[in-house]
């Protein structure tokens, strides 16, 4: 029994996954570039 997250195989996966790391990246981004280690 899968209790959260999308079911690999699902037709939403990927979009999701999409989603989800591209929210991810803008985050890091945004902290690496709060304390200076990239611009």
């Amino acid at each position: 029994i899968q209790h959260n997250g999308v079911a690999m195989g699902a037709p939403l996966a990927p979009i999701i996954a999409d989603i989800f790391m591209a929210n991810l990246e803008t985050t890091l981004m945004d902290q690496l570039i709060d304390v200076g280690v990239c611009e």
